[in-house]
């Protein structure tokens, strides 16, 4: 048997491909030195961690969905497949961010580059975000994006406020039509309605930005607050 043995390993030893290393005669033959595994750990910038924590709390959201709908000790509660499916996108999406803010398809550098293309002086076009981003303009795009989100909640906080300011001259109006009665008077009603604008004036003068245009500019903005494509010159 061992002669077989023999033989056959010396006839097929020129055509087989040998890459183990698990016996020390194949490593000492190979002369590979000895493999080595060092852990090195890394440490968040201060513009890494911010997003790395914005995509945490997306992940604990989308976690306490999922918890909340699990089946009780009755198993009468199920969880559906699309708070699965985004805890599990979620997770994939803190697992790249541990990486780097462009690394996985919600990274910065895609939500950059589905933005439109810009022009430069010399009428060639440029991809807005192309590339890798540096880390100052990884921080731009997260200030810009705070900022947006910002406007965002400040508009919705005074549509709602000048709604509410809305009813309550509305309800003077309504007052003694088909049985309509109302505990407060028509002066009360007014006065929290007058209270109602102004603090929503006064929010906008707060928050208000104010620049002026040298030239001509298009404006472009939410639908509620003005035209858009509209075209300013010198203002």
């Amino acid at each position: 048997t061992e002669n077989v043995l023999g033989r056959v390993q010396s006839l097929l030893q020129n055509v087989f491909w040998r890459s183990t290393k698990a016996d020390s005669q194949v490593r000492a033959q190979m002369g590979v030195p000895e493999q080595i595994e060092q852990k090195v750990v890394l440490r968040f910038s201060s513009i890494e961690k911010h997003f790395y924590e914005r995509q945490l709390e997306s992940t604990l959201e989308a976690a306490s969905n999922v918890i909340g709908k699990l089946s009780d000790a009755s198993g009468t509660r199920k969880v559906k497949d699309r708070k699965v499916e985004a805890l599990t996108q979620q997770l994939h999406r803190l697992r790249a961010a541990c990486c780097h803010p462009q690394v996985g398809s919600s990274g910065i550098a895609k939500t950059t580059r589905r933005r439109k293309t810009g022009k430069q002086e010399d009428g060639s076009q440029i991809s807005v975000g192309s590339g890798v981003l540096s880390m100052d303009q990884i921080l731009d795009r997260l200030i810009d994006d705070a900022k947006g989100n910002c406007e965002e909640a400040q508009r919705i906080t005074i549509l709602h406020a000048n709604a509410m300011a809305a009813l309550s001259r509305l309800k003077i109006e309504a007052r003694g039509q088909q049985g309509v009665t109302f505990d407060d008077s028509d002066i009360d009603f007014m006065v929290q309605s007058c209270k109602t604008y102004l603090d929503s004036l006064k929010q906008i003068e707060a928050n208000a930005w104010p620049t002026s245009v040298v030239g001509e500019s298009r404006l472009t903005g939410s639908h509620g607050f003005q035209l858009q494509k509209q075209l300013v010159r010198d203002g």
